[in-house]
This record gives C-alpha cells, sequence and structure tokens, in this order.
C-alpha cells in the first residue's frame, strides 16, 4: 500500500488476521491504522485509532492472540507496554501456537516470554537475555506458524 489516502507514519509493525483484515502501528503518529481485507495500492483506512485515551504512545509492534485480541508494543521509555505488562521498550511481539506472548525488548536486550492469558503485572515464565544469546537491542520477532 501506497499513496496519500493510506495514512501512515513511519509505520513499524503490521500483523493481519484470519479473514485478511491489515493493522499497522504508526510509531511516528502514536496510532492504529486498520485496512480492509486485501487492500492494496492508494486505499484509506476502514478506521485510525489515535489520541491520548489510546494510551498508544511510540507503537513499535502489533500481534494477534488465536482469540483474535490485538495487542500493541508501546515502546516509549518512560510507558513502555503492551495492554497492562510494563517492559523494557517493547518492540517486537507475536504469539506461538499455545497462545504464549513473546516480547522483543529493546533497552534490555532480551526476549521475555508470557503465559497464555497472562494480564497485569506478572512475571515472565522465561527470558532469553546474556552474553551467549548475541542480542543486541532486538526489534522484532517471529514466530514460525503451526
Amino acid at each position: 500500500m501506497a499513496g496519500g489516502n493510506t495514512g501512515p507514519s513511519s509505520p513499524s509493525g503490521v500483523v493481519v488476521n484470519a479473514a485478511g483484515t491489515i493493522y499497522v502501528a504508526n510509531s511516528g503518529a502514536d496510532s492504529l491504522t486498520i485496512y480492509p481485507l486485501a487492500s492494496t495500492g492508494n486505499v484509506t483506512p476502514q478506521r485510525t485509532i489515535s489520541g491520548t485515551s489510546t494510551q498508544l504512545d511510540n507503537p513499535q509492534g502489533v500481534a494477534l492472540d488465536a482469540a483474535g485480541n490485538l495487542y500493541v508494543a508501546n515502546a516509549d521509555m518512560t510507558t513502555s507496554s503492551i495492554t497492562v505488562t510494563a517492559l523494557a521498550s517493547p518492540h517486537g511481539i507475536g504469539f506461538d501456537a499455545t497462545g504464549r506472548l513473546y516480547v522483543a525488548n529493546k533497552t534490555t536486550p532480551s526476549i521475555t516470554v508470557y503465559a497464555p492469558g497472562a494480564t497485569g503485572d506478572v512475571i515472565p515464565i522465561r527470558m532469553m537475555s546474556g552474553d551467549n544469546t548475541q542480542l543486541n537491542q532486538p526489534l522484532f520477532i517471529a514466530l514460525r506458524p503451526p
């Protein structure tokens, strides 16, 4: 997608749901744009989510869980979050087939893993960090589909 109607501002994350709807995180505008299924070319977004009430703050990554819930990684240095989980400058997120949430944390060079359905101030079920991982400011994460 490209052109004056598309509306993204520094797009930094994208995910497509099973129906083909496209979700784009716009770090330059603290917003999320949603495009109709299989959009191509100079298409106008179906919806744009923005404003201070959204709590979007430098969104970097987006992911969908098996239930279709949308998660956005906010990478602002003072309010880093994914829904209600505080993280160290999260940039990339993804879900595996069991619903575990994987997060690439730039500031603490690490990958944290959370249990399916975890909410609130929870401890990760796994953390990958340290010199042996060779992680250096990870920005994105990709998981193999089931």
